[in-house]
């Protein structure tokens, strides 16, 4: 902690392990929710695409799995919104 100036355990703990606890909040998110059949709108084709500002399971699986400088900016422009969406149990 002293090499790199962080001088609060809770910020260095969370730096170090920062892949680790998201990995962890997206199956505690993913435990509580329910399996929901997918039921397609009257009219529609059944597949619906997703913008780059939407944030979805996928999205957001597909960014922890892919740590690109650009998903990285990404998580962090979105996090709290992320955060709050599992908390909410939406994600």
């Amino acid at each position: 902690m002293r090499d790199h100036s962080v001088y609060d355990p809770e910020v260095a703990y969370k730096a170090m392990n920062e892949a680790e606890l998201l990995d962890w909040n997206l199956k505690k998110a993913d435990a509580g929710s329910k399996k929901r059949p997918y039921v397609g709108k009257p009219g529609g084709s059944g597949v619906t695409r997703a913008s780059d500002n939407q944030i979805t399971r996928e999205k957001v699986q597909e960014v922890a799995n892919n740590p690109t400088p650009v998903n990285r900016a990404w998580y962090e422009r979105h996090r709290d919104k992320i955060l709050q969406m599992m908390a909410d149990g939406q994600l």
